[in-house]
């Protein structure tokens, strides 16, 4: 009879009777196959000896061991317990299937070391052995190898301790080996050529896509090039001339996914600077992939989903950003091609636009992709235990029952607003402005709901969208109208960074902070990751350039660091002139840095410097851009300036170098060449350097100096008066800057800063300027005597307690003397323009 204690308790099983025993492997068929092929010599050695037969029946085995593996069940697994299982105690069957999954993945993994020699052969039998070697035809070969490489995409990837098999086990397989092999194979049987060939018609065609695809992929992750497959012929031939025809949006986005992947982009470059089509074969093949029947429809992009939209956006945009001049002006005979291309774009736009603003909610067709395999980064989950169940994913999943929803993250909201900003960039016919606004604020709804996450990856591209907003609209309701996207990726950094960055991520990070103008909350853990990193020698030239020139714009020369500052300068120290002479590249970094530490004024970078031009590190005439030799030229000049023994030789030589880098330069294409431009502008009024054709173009620029400043802008200003170009854009732009920033300091009630009152002392002094500019500037500097006057007397009868009459003393006379050289040149400066001499004399009345 049953005991009411016991109702409400079930019995659990934990006898694993499904699991077996855990330290041998799972039996496979495999294994039977094998064991009946096992030869032993005379030696007492044991090998494999397999005929043809034998050879099919293995691969066959090998092939339905793997396809287990990855149509395998795997709802539910997770990694913690919940819980329920803390309450109740641990969910035995959850724990076979998990520990049945890793004895699978083992068993792959070890009867791979024993088939690899038999299915993928590296070499085949010759002499009179070479008749009677089976081997597997090269499709056969790339079969297993698609379901061999999505097993290890799926393998469980996290290792714990009490696992019953080395760390080793459970990293992915490399395949480079197979690979290769397959190519030999396929070379034998006649190349890539008729490998990848539908002509005669036995195969059916998305067979032979199919088998293109598989094989790029394959050749892509594990380093083997694909024009090893083909008798002949480059890289670029291999994988853009030989794409076969497709009848699938899903293949073509697959196909572009493999292009995308490549880190060269000059592949999607069919057209020279002029717009003429110099490879009429590349731009064919590319219109194929978005040809009118595949893009052609209204709702033709109906099963695609987010990520497979990030890769079809991506590769459009490469296709406009490296042939820009062939979309502005077609040639005739090239117009169709560029109008199926045309139409693709379109089509993504209408797309994101579709899932953005969700109308009329989510279209599919039911569907199946016959047996491609996912080329995945994370795992993907078959549905339930259904053999029959298909799973692709190169760029998404695809089963039986299509794409039943689709819904755009913050990560591909991200991506896509980048991509569309790129595009409008290009000059596209498509309007994207409102679509990236939108955008972003979708991402910002996401992330102050709890619905995304915000990666390191995210906020790097939601930055420098935050920045183009900042620069279209005024500041204030940009920053109003996205206070919670800030406020997230504040936070999400914080977040991110403790875990393991990249140097190049947290340097891009910085950027997009200072493109934005924006302090987190969380910038002091930013500023102590760069710390470590550097200080750890990880970063290189370039970045460390880039890191400080980041800084001065967010935070300004005075709240840098030292420490980075004097690890940049323990970098230059450390150059040679071997090194240096060897790399154009190095040599470019490192006048860089230079330039960059200039405006950090770090004290001991003036002797850094001048090591740097004693021990000739650097030569002028090795420069080769013209950028890089205008800036060693302004380096030069800013020594020369700092004095020393050989200021004339200076001087001379940093003309030298100007002129011949001024003469030069014929356009202007980066904002780090136009700020080195308006560099030289400043160091060419200083030298006396002739007027050249450069000079005035830049004038017609309305640019801002990345690392502008008060000080700055009046030797600009001045620069632009002494060349004798003051009725220009750039002189306007500049005039602007310094009424906003003199508005600015109007409203502040403290004293001024030394950078700011040498700043207007020297605008006082312009010709050409606007006189209601020299008059508030004047009626700022009055103002700064009467308040210096104002803090001499307080200083006179307000006594420091804390120190003695002797030193409190000493301390008020040099207060009270730098006061009065302060107020005797103000008054010496307004009292020599004629426009601001009235204010001398209504101080003396005061």
């Amino acid at each position: 009879m049953n005991s009411p204690s016991l109702e409400g308790w079930k019995e659990v099983d934990t006898s694993y009777c499904d699991v077996g025993d855990l330290e041998e492997d799972m039996p496979t068929e495999v294994d039977e196959i094998l064991q009946k092929s096992s030869v032993t010599a005379a030696s007492g050695e044991s090998s494999v000896e397999v005929d043809a037969t034998t050879l099919q029946q293995l691969h066959a085995s090998f092939l339905h061991l793997c396809k287990e593996y990855v149509l395998m069940d795997t709802s539910g697994m997770k990694n913690s317990m919940t819980y329920t299982e803390l309450n109740n105690g641990p969910d035995y069957e959850m724990f076979d299937r998990k520990s049945a999954r890793v004895r699978h993945w083992l068993s792959i993994r070890h009867r791979f070391e024993d088939v690899r020699t038999l299915l993928w052969p590296t070499e085949p039998g010759d002499g009179e052995g070479a008749a009677v070697v089976p081997s597997l035809s090269a499709a056969e070969m790339l079969q297993s190898l698609v379901w061999l490489e999505a097993a290890s995409t799926f393998c469980v990837r996290k290792y714990h301790p009490y696992h019953f098999a080395g760390k080793e086990d459970f990293l992915p397989l490399d395949l480079h080996r197979e690979v290769t092999a397959l190519s030999e194979q396929v070379r034998r049987e006649g190349g890539g050529e008729r490998f990848f060939s539908a002509s005669e018609g036995a195969e059916d065609l998305n067979t032979i896509v199919n088998r293109f695809i598989s094989s790029s992929s394959l050749c892509l992750h594990h380093n083997v090039k694909l024009s090893s497959f083909f008798r002949s012929g480059t890289e670029v031939d291999a994988l853009v001339r030989h794409i076969p025809p497709i009848l699938r949006v899903k293949d073509a986005i697959r196909v572009m996914a493999v292009l995308t992947a490549m880190e060269d982009t000059n592949i999607f470059r069919f057209s020279d600077a002029a717009g003429t089509v110099t490879e009429s074969e590349r731009l064919q093949a590319f219109a194929r992939l978005c040809s009118p029947t595949l893009f052609g429809e209204q709702d033709a992009l109906r099963n695609v989903d987010e990520s497979e939209l990030c890769t079809l956006m991506t590769f459009l945009v490469h296709l406009k950003e490296q042939n820009k001049a062939f979309f502005h002006q077609t040639p005739a005979d090239f117009e169709r091609d560029r109008a199926n291309i045309q139409r693709a774009i379109q089509a993504g736009v209408a797309r994101c636009q579709y899932l953005l603003y969700k109308l009329g909610g989510p279209q599919t067709v039911v569907m199946s992709d016959e047996e491609n395999i996912p080329f995945v980064e994370a795992q993907k989950y078959a549905e339930h235990a259904h053999k029959d169940v298909q799973v692709h994913g190169k760029v998404g999943i695809e089963n039986a029952q299509g794409l039943r929803f689709a819904l755009l993250g913050p990560r591909a909201s991200a991506i896509l607003s980048g991509l569309l900003q790129r595009l409008e960039a290009t000059g596209a016919e498509t309007p994207s402005s409102q679509l990236v606004a939108d955008l972003v604020q979708h991402i910002a709804h996401r992330t102050a709901l709890g619905k995304g996450v915000m990666h390191l990856a995210d906020i790097i591209h939601v930055l420098p969208l935050l920045a183009k907003l900042i620069r279209d609209k005024p500041e204030t309701d940009v920053r109003r109208q996205y206070e919670r996207l800030f406020s997230a990726v504040g936070h999400s950094i914080a977040v991110e960074l403790q875990k393991d960055c990249s140097t190049e991520s947290v340097v891009a990070l910085l950027e997009g902070l200072a493109e934005c103008r924006f302090i987190p909350s969380s910038f002091s853990q930013i500023e102590m990751v760069l710390t470590r990193k550097v200080l750890r020698e990880e970063t290189t030239m370039p970045q460390l350039s880039r890191v400080l020139s980041s800084l001065l714009q967010l935070t300004g020369r005075e709240q840098i660091s030292p420490v980075l500052l004097e690890c940049a300068c323990s970098v230059l120290g450390r150059q040679t002139p071997e090194a240096l002479g060897a790399s154009p590249a190095a040599t470019e970094a490192c006048v860089d840095l230079l330039r960059v530490m200039r405006f950090c004024r770090f004290e001991p970078f003036v002797d850094v410097l001048r090591m740097v031009w004693r021990d000739a590190l650097i030569t002028a005439d090795t420069l080769q851009t013209p950028s890089t030799v205008c800036a060693y030229a302004t380096v030069l000049s800013f020594l020369a300036a700092s004095g020393g023994d050989q200021e004339e030789e200076l001087y001379k030589e940093s003309k030298r170098t100007l002129e011949r880098g001024l003469s030069m330069w014929e356009g202007l294409n980066t904002s780090r060449e136009k700020d080195i431009l308006l560099d030289s502008l400043i160091s060419a009024w200083v030298l006396r350097v002739e007027k050249q054709p450069i000079m005035e173009k830049m004038a017609e620029e309305r640019y801002l100096h990345s690392l502008v400043s008060p000080l700055q802008a009046v030797y600009l200003l001045g620069a632009l008066e002494g060349i004798g170009l003051v009725r220009c854009d750039l002189y306007r732009v500049y005039e602007a800057y310094l009424e906003q920033h003199i508005a600015g300091l109007t409203t502040s009630q403290q004293l001024m800063e030394e950078e700011d009152a040498s700043s207007l002392i020297l605008l006082l002094d312009l010709k050409v300027v606007k006189e209601q500019l020299v008059l508030r500037a004047g009626a700022l500097l009055a103002r700064e005597v009467r308040m210096l006057d104002r803090e001499l007397t307080r200083v006179a009868t307000v006594e420091d307690a804390s120190s003695s009459g002797e030193k409190a003393h000493l301390l008020r006379s040099r207060r009270e003397a730098a006061h009065g050289e302060k107020i005797l040149l103000y008054c010496q400066t307004l009292s020599n323009n004629t426009l601001t001499k009235r204010l001398v004399e209504e101080l003396q009345t005061d």
